[in-house]
């Protein structure tokens, strides 16, 4: 029952970050090419992506970012009491992080998608704005910014290099807008969150960057609509996020002059309403008596006392809210795509594995049967995108394992070839990924910490 859990939620980690559905594999035709040929695709991809990452260093935006970065953690005028760490200087500190190595594409999509910290000062972010559009001069000498009034924008001038001494980079931050509606990320604060926002570097007279921010909220302040969009010279970075009661999609895309290097979407179907979430949220309680042995000081010896213990947990029947689900991954050519019914798929799944189990319960049946259902409700297939082939299916089989004399049954994947051979995840994706697992991972931990979720690390 785990694993099937484990799986939804690795795929449901892949929607949080579009889609398609089964009528769309109508085109999707089978690879001639071999096993190894479209296995050679699939590793070249994930080098290509730790090549690409490496290019990236070596940008001339990368060392003005790196150069402001720094300068930034000496003197921040953004860093306001409204705002711990502004927006613009959490991207800066991202794209200043890959020059270093101490950052990757999550940390770059991470800050692109935040609408940066709140405080707990009641100042606005509109207010700080208008406290801080100006001029600011990088003064090697006293080591902080000179400021010059006049101006509806923030404008850095700064050394394009770190330890240089001539400011012919600039950056200019303008367009801020925001709204004033409740604020679900600190309640202390009622002023104004993010509505738009943008900026452009430039060294000298090359233009080196471009960044636009867009946001709509619902009434209660929840984000309905992101678009973030960031240009660092030939490469282009964008997440884009909608939400309302009914699905919730988003995308994240990463291209080098026009070729997509990784493209991850997906979106969810169902009912997010407060009120559904709570009709479905199910309390559980558990009773159980234990003997402990305590001892008589007038007896003056141990004595068996019966213990009652009460436990009590909340449960989401989540395939209640989102009902159905769909994602895509992308990896310069190769693409992981599917679909799962989600709320067909539960059900069969309580059916198979009922709350109370009986003593005689066939463990080996029920998961034999809970791989029949996956494999019918879940459908992913592995694509060559360039030439919209499909080089694999997904399927869910049946593992079984003894352990000093104790039987285990548990569901894994698997790849299926046009040849009707199987190779098992680890055993495809054996080299090439390195740097691609550590992104994933990095997501893997921000999930299980915001949303207390357990989902194991990518094992590679």
């Amino acid at each position: 029952m785990k694993k099937i859990f484990n799986v939804l939620k690795v795929f449901l980690i892949i929607i949080l970050i579009s889609s398609c559905n089964k009528n769309n594999q109508d085109g999707e035709k089978f690879s001639k090419l071999s096993v190894e040929e479209n296995k050679a695709i699939v590793e070249e991809s994930g080098i290509a992506m730790v090549q690409t990452m490496d290019d990236m260093k070596d940008l001339q935006t990368t060392d003005a970012a790196a150069s402001l970065g720094s300068l930034l953690d000496i003197s921040d005028p953004f860093g306001s009491d409204v705002v711990t760490k502004s927006k613009i200087s959490l991207t800066v500190h991202a794209i200043a992080g890959i020059k270093t190595g101490d950052n990757g594409v999550h940390e770059l999509f991470t800050a692109l998608k935040s609408p940066a910290e709140l405080a707990e000062d009641p100042q606005t972010i509109q207010e700080a704005w208008d406290q801080m559009v100006g001029t600011y001069n990088w003064n090697p000498v006293l080591q902080d910014w000179d400021y010059t009034e006049g101006s509806d924008m923030v404008i850095f001038r700064f050394p394009s290099v770190q330890d240089g001494t001539t400011n012919d980079a600039e950056l200019k931050v303008y367009d801020y807008e925001g709204v004033i509606i409740p604020n679900p990320l600190e309640d202390e604060y009622d002023g104004d969150i993010p509505v738009s926002l943008k900026a452009d570097l430039k060294v000298g007279e090359t233009s080196l960057l471009t960044y636009v921010f867009s946001a709509q909220y619902t009434d209660d302040g929840i984000p309905s609509m992101v678009a973030s969009d960031l240009t660092i010279e030939t490469f282009a970075f964008g997440i884009d996020f909608t939400s309302n009661d009914n699905e919730v999609s988003a995308n994240y895309k990463m291209t080098h002059n026009g070729e997509t290097i990784m493209d991850v979407g997906g979106s969810a179907k169902g009912l997010f309403t407060k009120e559904n979430i709570d009709d479905h949220t199910v309390t559980y309680t558990d009773t159980w008596t234990w003997t402990d042995w305590q001892w008589n000081e007038i007896t003056q010896q141990y004595e068996p006392v019966e213990v009652v213990e009460n436990d009590e947990w909340t449960e989401l029947e989540f395939e209640e809210v989102a009902n159905s689900a769909s994602a895509h991954f992308q990896l310069f050519d190769i693409m992981i795509k599917g679909d799962v019914d989600i709320k067909s798929l539960m059900d069969q799944i309580r059916i198979i594995y009922p709350e109370d189990e009986p003593e005689n319960f066939d463990y080996e049946a029920a998961a034999n049967k809970e791989a029949e259902q996956i494999n019918k409700y879940l459908n992913l297939r592995v694509l060559n995108a360039d030439a919209d082939e499909k080089i694999a299916e997904v399927e869910a089989y049946v593992v079984h394992e003894v352990e000093y004399q104790y039987e285990d049954w548990y569901i894994e994947l698997r790849l299926k070839f046009a040849d009707g051979s199987y190779v098992d995840f680890e055993t495809y994706f054996d080299e090439g990924f390195d740097d691609f697992v550590a992104e994933i991972n990095s997501l893997i931990n921000d999930l299980n910490t915001e949303y207390g979720w357990e989902i194991e690390p990518v094992e590679y």
